[in-house]
């Protein structure tokens, strides 16, 4: 079963995918985290020098950065194209994992690069599709906090999309977008989780939906 837990930055996505991960191991089941983007691997390094600023993709010559509005659209799709590439390196062991009937828990997936795609105003259209061959969600998780709340649990702001407050407001609503658009006709595979609270109690939420959706499955 692929879970993908998703939201902005700062929404606790990285230890509730830990604490869901352990939850599942302790009741005899096993499963397997993924993080995106992967930073410790050779794309996921350049993704990283890319969202600090450091590097622009729609030129590989030495640009000038006053020149780089210029290129702003082109930049966005190779940065997702980028971004892809990145989750497409693990489809084949994801699909492994799940062949063997583990839970693969990813801490963004998809969904992700739908929301920051369109949110730099790429097509939704072609954002989906290249990805449309990568392993599709089982269980898509969005952890939801008002956004004074994300900034208040990071208030060390490190990438060019934590820094800009109106990117942040326009990737929710891109993630506002992309659920009500799957939620519309009650689809259990996408729903929306209240992120605030304490850690415990979103865990709390987060497993009810886990375990609902395991037993449909025949997984629990």
């Amino acid at each position: 079963m692929l879970i993908a837990l998703e939201g902005g930055d700062g929404v606790g996505k990285a230890t509730q995918t830990k604490l869901l991960a352990e939850r599942i191991n302790r009741v005899g089941r096993e499963a397997v985290i993924y993080s995106f983007p992967r930073y410790e691997t050779e794309i996921g390094k350049a993704i990283l020098r890319h969202l600090k600023n450091e590097t622009y993709l729609a030129d590989n010559t030495n640009i000038s950065r006053d020149k780089w509005p210029a290129a702003a659209a082109e930049d966005a799709m190779m940065f997702q194209a980028l971004c892809a590439i990145d989750k497409y390196e693990v489809a084949g062991d994801i699909r492994a994992h799940l062949r063997a009937g583990r839970f693969v828990i990813c801490d963004r997936w998809t969904p992700s690069g739908i929301a920051f795609g369109s949110a730099d105003g790429i097509d939704p259209k072609w954002l989906r599709k290249i990805q449309e061959q990568l392993p599709a969600a089982d269980l898509n998780l969005w952890l939801n906090i008002p956004e004074e709340e994300a900034l208040r649990r990071r208030p060390q702001l490190r990438d060019r999309y934590e820094k800009d407050r109106n990117k942040q407001a326009a990737v929710r609503a891109q993630y506002e977008l992309l659920w009500n658009e799957h939620a519309f006709p009650n689809d259990s595979q996408w729903i929306k989780i209240d992120g605030t609270g304490t850690v415990d109690e979103v865990h709390a939420r987060i497993w009810e939906c886990v375990r609902e959706a395991a037993r449909a499955r025949g997984m629990a």
